[in-house]
Order: structure tokens, then C-alpha cells, then sequence
């Protein structure tokens, strides 16, 4: 939706246009009787001269006059261009926010503790509209991370459009007040790394997009 300004600027204004004319026309001087000098000699301009020079400087005048009317006409239809695009992107960036989005879990984990009765935040992952990635939720009872599986624990796939450009390392906290590493691959699997004991937390969690 447009934002109403308080101000009324429209694109043309029909004022701002050149009305300079020249009206004063000079006839060259004839001077049958000496009475007014009006060529120019040694020691005097004369009319003649001295009016082609006020016309001269009229016309110049104008010329100033009519390229200041025709720069701020330029500078308005600039201006409003301009208004019209700082519109745009401000209703892009106090636009609607995407829901979160509730992530297929894999290999057992589930979501939120198991093991209390407190609530945490539940899986979820959405993206701004800067393209960044938020993760979010409390997660357990998924496979810990050791030699035999290669240290390597997917707790969920992140679809197409939600994944990084390259392999991302974060660090997220778990039980214990332990901090665990968390790689999200280019393939979209947020996979942790390290092992931990009753639940890991991805809330605050961020990248980039890719």
C-alpha cells in the first residue's frame, strides 16, 4: 500500500516552466541633430552600444532564469522518482515476516526436552526478508555423535532455498550449559558434530543466505 505523505508532491508542478520573453527591442539611434550621441566615438559609447548591451544582458538573464526553471523541474521529477523507490523498499523491509516452519525431524530426534516437564521453544526454521536463516527449538533423544557414525548426527534437512552456499559451522548450547559444534551443509542437513548428553538447543541460530 502507497504511504500517504503529509506533504503534496506531485510528479509535474505547471508553474515550473520557463515564461521568460524579451520585450524590450532597441532600434538604432539616429542622430540627426546631435542632440543624443549615439554612436560610439573616442570618448563617448553611445546609446546604441549601451542598449545592445542591456539587451545582451536580458537575454543572458533569461537564459540563466530559463536553465535554473528547466534544472528544478530535472531535480523534482528526480526527486519523486526517488520517493517512489524509497516506497518500494520500505514496504519491502516492514513487510510480512514468513511463519516459522516446522522441519521433517530425522534419525529419533524430537522435539523440546523429554526429560522435564518445561517448555522450549519447538523445531522450526524460517527465513527474513534479508534471506537469512533462523533455526529454532530444543532437541533430543537423537543418535550422539561418534566414531562409529563419523561424528556426524542429522537432525533434520533444510528444503531447497534454505541452505547455505558452503558448509557453515555454528556452535549451538546443550544440556549442561555445554557448547556443541553444529555444521548445516551445502545440502541442506543440520548435522550435529559433537557428542551431548540430554538435549541440544538451536535457538538464536543464523547463516547467511547462500
Amino acid at each position: 500500500m502507497p504511504f500517504d505523505f503529509e506533504t503534496n508532491f506531485p510528479q509535474t508542478d505547471p508553474e515550473c516552466v520557463p515564461r521568460f520573453t524579451r520585450s524590450f527591442e532597441h532600434v538604432a539611434w539616429i542622430d540627426g541633430s546631435s542632440v543624443v550621441q549615439a554612436e560610439t566615438t573616442p570618448t563617448e559609447e553611445g546609446f546604441n552600444s549601451r542598449f545592445r548591451k542591456i539587451i545582451a544582458d536580458l537575454d543572458a538573464l533569461g537564459d540563466d532564469a530559463r536553465r535554473a526553471l528547466v534544472s528544478t523541474s530535472g531535480m523534482r521529477s528526480s526527486l519523486f522518482a526517488l520517493i517512489n523507490e524509497l516506497e518500494v523498499e520500505l514496504e519491502r523491509i516492514g513487510g510480512p515476516v514468513e511463519a516459522w516452519r516446522a522441519p521433517t525431524l530425522l534419525n529419533g530426534w524430537t522435539g523440546r526436552n523429554p526429560d522435564t516437564d518445561f517448555d522450549y521453544n519447538p523445531p522450526g526454521f524460517f527465513k527474513d526478508k534479508f534471506g537469512r536463516v533462523h533455526l529454532r527449538g530444543t532437541y533430543g533423544n537423537g543418535p550422539i555423535p561418534s566414531s562409529a557414525n563419523g561424528f556426524s548426527s542429522v537432525i533434520f534437512q533444510l528444503p531447497a532455498g534454505y541452505r547455505p552456499s558452503a558448509r557453515t559451522v555454528l556452535y549451538a548450547y546443550t544440556s549442561g550449559d555445554a557448547i556443541r559444534r553444529l555444521d548445516i551443509v551445502e545440502n541442506g542437513q543440520v548435522n550435529l558434530r559433537s557428542a551431548y548428553s540430554t538435549w541440544i538447543s538451536l535457538d538464536g541460530i543464523s547463516f547467511g543466505p547462500g
